[in-house]
């Protein structure tokens, strides 16, 4: 077996696939954190094929300051979530009027989206949600893999 595949190496993989899946099946959509603005970025090169422009006197848009990212993260979401329909999006994208984010002391609405929808995945757009938090999983386990390599 190759050295790098120890059994210290599977556990931590197995450890933070197990891990990396509870939180993103536990946790709603567009509540983790700046993930309606991340998502926002992948929409925005699936819809349109293209990076946006940021313009500073523009209106908010839907990925505000992602759009000034580096993009490599985002077109490849958008290529993995290219044969999903988005068009009912905005459907889960409801902000919270009421939101306290960011407030440690509050005891209510810190959710920054409303979440009324009984079954998220079954929309096409929940899934191309499920798709991109799976992949980031898998960025963050070769990172793992890469680190513990170099520590090696």
């Amino acid at each position: 077996m190759n050295r790098l595949f120890t059994r210290p190496i599977v556990l931590l993989s197995t450890l933070f696939i197990i891990l990396g899946g509870i939180y993103a099946w536990a946790t709603p959509p567009f509540e983790a954190s700046d993930e309606y603005w991340h998502f926002g970025m992948v929409e925005y090169i699936h819809d349109h094929q293209s990076l946006p422009v940021q313009d500073p006197d523009a209106p908010d848009t839907l990925y505000r300051q992602e759009g000034s990212q580096p993009p490599l993260y985002y077109a490849l979401a958008a290529m993995l979530i290219s044969p999903f329909d988005l068009s009912d999006i905005d459907d889960y994208c409801v902000p919270n009027p009421h939101v306290r984010a960011g407030q440690p002391d509050s005891t209510n609405n810190k959710n920054f989206v409303l979440h009324d929808v009984p079954n998220r995945y079954s929309a096409q757009s929940m899934l191309a949600v499920t798709i991109v938090r799976l992949f980031s999983i898998g960025l963050g386990l070769v990172t793992v893999l890469c680190v513990y390599a170099n520590t090696r």
